[in-house]
């Protein structure tokens, strides 16, 4: 863990080194204690912040093993933010062969998640079609579906901050897939978008949720004119 808040606060002193620090992350996340995996996972998240090009040449070292630690319910909301992390550090060609896999066992995530995991859960679905572009499409329907509840949420709290999670995903969504496959949903998903810009919250500033709804409209409305 220690690792992780070093390559935050001086990334640039420690990028000539971390072919030495790899090791430790690696072993780690598959270490026996639970809370060296945790470290680990908190670690690496990191350090996909900080070093982006070191995190991406070494995908297919990193994500099966963080993706295998989504199968251990002590160790997964770490393993999950460590895979949000992964995934902003990969593009289209390289996400290619996790993706099915990955969607098989985010999806049902979003109904079977703890409360405070399902945000972690959306944002790395967003991470991932963001990464996909067009090879998300497989995946956009079912997401839209169980993704769309969310945004109708008006409790304060943790409902609140998974709505702004949920609309920021939306957009990226129909970033990724195009006009004519977010046609069906475009109606809806622009009232709620707006409908929402005056909704307040003690939990979530209004500012920043007014940010998280002028940011889907504006993706959304992107992809419906360019795309």
């Amino acid at each position: 863990m220690a690792l992780g808040v070093t390559v935050e606060g001086c990334s640039m002193f420690i990028q000539p080194h971390i072919d030495q620090l790899w090791p430790f992350i690696d072993s780690g996340l598959e270490d026996s204690d639970l809370r060296v995996r945790r470290a680990a996972c908190t670690s690496l998240s990191c350090v996909c912040k900080m070093l982006v090009d070191e995190c991406a040449s070494r995908h297919q070292i990193l994500v099966p093993r963080v993706f295998a630690l989504l199968k251990d319910p002590a160790c997964q909301r770490n393993a999950m933010t460590a895979l949000e992390g992964l995934l902003e550090v990969l593009d289209n060609q390289t996400i290619g062969p996790y993706l099915h896999p990955l969607m098989e066992r985010l999806v049902p995530m979003i109904d079977s998640a703890p409360p405070k995991l399902k945000g972690t859960v959306v944002r790395a679905i967003g991470s991932a079609a963001y990464a996909a572009k067009g090879a998300f499409e497989p995946y956009f329907d079912v997401c839209m579906q169980r993704i769309t509840p969310f945004l109708s949420l008006r409790a304060e709290g943790k409902e609140q901050e998974l709505r702004g999670v949920a609309q920021d995903t939306v957009g990226t969504l129909a970033s990724a897939v195009g006009k004519e496959k977010f046609r069906p949903f475009l109606e809806g998903c622009l009232t709620i978008a707006f409908e929402a810009i005056d909704l307040n919250s003690s939990s979530l500033p209004s500012d920043d949720l007014n940010q998280c709804n002028i940011s889907i409209g504006w993706k959304i409305t992107d992809s419906k004119l360019n795309r």
